[in-house]
């Protein structure tokens, strides 16, 4: 069936559209036989309760991909804090296999989070990633969970004449043509590509805002 979220937030950010549409598969298939032979995918759940489950599920992985007799690997996730301890604990794992793992990642913004209000307007005590391991030693970045300030408003204006940012607050309505405050209008789940942008499906960056 199709993927429609999670049970923690129900932001579209998970979803099966993003997974089939992934970017980062799209270039691997372009470049097959070209640059490298793409052995193939491995999806793992993540999100496990304890911390055995979520080794158990490394181990798994990496096992797949040496059955694949794959000599390298490149990990996509979907965002979360729980979900990193999993993610990174098959890229040690992959490491330990003698697989050269790339990690491909948005970065955590305290900004967003909000965890004390004095971290808030920096997020300068936030470490881009909330758990890591030394054998994640090649991560690529796609960004962090919020840009620095609102966007502009739109020039111009086709449909109505207001917008729902976060199926949580559907009652919550901001005017389509006014300036836009991602982090206020949707917290730390924005369904915005180039806000939320796990895969690098944007083509904008923030310093084109």
């Amino acid at each position: 069936g199709a993927i429609t979220g999670d049970a923690v937030v129900g932001y579209p950010g998970k979803c099966t559209w993003l997974h089939v549409n992934n970017p980062v598969l799209e270039a691997l298939y372009a470049r097959q036989g070209q640059d490298f032979d793409w052995a193939g995918c491995i999806i793992a759940r993540t999100r496990w309760g304890a911390l055995q489950e979520k080794q158990l599920s490394a181990y798994q992985t990496v096992k797949l991909a040496r059955m694949l007799d794959a000599q390298g690997a490149l990990v996509t996730w979907n965002h979360g804090g729980n979900d990193l301890v999993e993610v990174m604990l098959t890229i040690q794992e992959l490491e330990r296999a003698g697989i050269k793992t790339v990690f491909l990642t948005i970065e955590s913004d305290i900004k967003v989070v909000r965890l004390s209000p004095e971290l808030a307007e920096t997020g300068s005590d936030e470490p881009p990633l909330l758990f890591s391991v030394a054998e994640a030693d090649a991560i690529v970045s796609t960004g962090t969970l919020a840009p620095a300030g609102a966007l502009p408003p739109a020039g111009r204006v086709v449909g109505g004449t207001e917008m729902t940012f976060d199926q949580e607050r559907p009652d919550v309505r901001t005017p389509a043509g006014g300036a836009l405050d991602l982090e206020a209008l949707s917290g730390a789940y924005s369904p915005i590509f180039g806000h939320f942008d796990n895969y690098g499906l944007g083509r904008q960056s923030y310093h084109d805002y």
